[in-house]
């Protein structure tokens, strides 16, 4: 049986864009390794629970800058603090910020952080409490408590206030993620701390442009034709 390329090649093209839009549209929970790369929208300032060696109780009540609320507690019950790079907290977050610290006590154990009103992405800057190299991983969970994705990052915790802690962040491209979580292995300790939470509450609209699509098609369907031109030249 022969088919002709007019009918072969505008069908290849319609699955093609079919299947293209699909996969950029469709749900995508994604690691985030960059403040800038989170697209935040409002943030979380742990300042507003205190000066620094603040105790902050378990479920306390957060308030972002946009009203957003939530709960903050750890997984073990063990004490949260709040401390300030440079005034107690000796670390390589950037100068003078706030941080939020767990004081984890076993492994496994996790910082939990809770939205009222679930958000599409969310991400911090996380360094251990006691130097050298570890693990950080975050997950994230719908209303339901289902977990939507969960990554790992290596850091390095260090003394030089600079700015250089690994950020770890998680987006969807749903407005679902209700919690998420924060924790450390492969280090010294399990404790660690966490600075500002940058949270973006509406999903992102990374849809492909008509440029970019225009762009992938006119290096597709010239190699295409190529193709099935030899393909039915040796047919016929």
């Amino acid at each position: 049986m022969k088919f002709s390329s007019r009918v072969v090649l505008p069908t290849i093209l319609a699955v093609f864009i079919v299947f293209f839009v699909s996969a950029w549209s469709g749900a995508q929970v994604l690691e985030v390794i960059s403040r800038t790369g989170l697209g935040g929208t409002d943030l979380v300032n742990w300042g507003q629970f205190g000066p620094t060696s603040t105790n902050v109780a378990q479920s306390s009540t957060f308030t972002s800058n946009n009203g957003l609320t939530g709960q903050i507690s750890t997984s073990d019950s063990s004490q949260m603090q709040i401390r300030q790079q440079e005034n107690g907290w000796i670390g390589n977050f950037t100068q003078g910020e706030y941080v939020l610290w767990s004081e984890i006590a076993n492994p496994g154990e996790y910082l939990n952080v809770g939205f009222n009103t679930p958000v599409s992405a969310a991400g911090a800057n996380i360094q251990s409490d006691l130097y050298g190299t570890f693990d950080a991983t975050i997950s994230a969970y719908n209303s339901s408590n289902n977990l939507l994705g969960t990554f790992t990052e290596p850091g390095n915790s260090n003394a030089n206030n600079d700015g250089s802690a690994i950020f770890l962040g998680i987006s969807n491209s749903t407005a679902d993620i209700s919690r998420i979580t924060y924790g450390i292995s492969n280090g010294a300790g399990n404790d660690f701390a966490i600075n500002q939470l940058g949270i973006r509450q509406n999903p992102s609209t990374a849809v492909p442009e008509p440029g970019d699509l225009a762009f992938l098609l006119a290096g597709f369907l010239p190699g295409l034709a190529f193709l099935m031109k030899r393909r039915y030249a040796k047919a016929v």
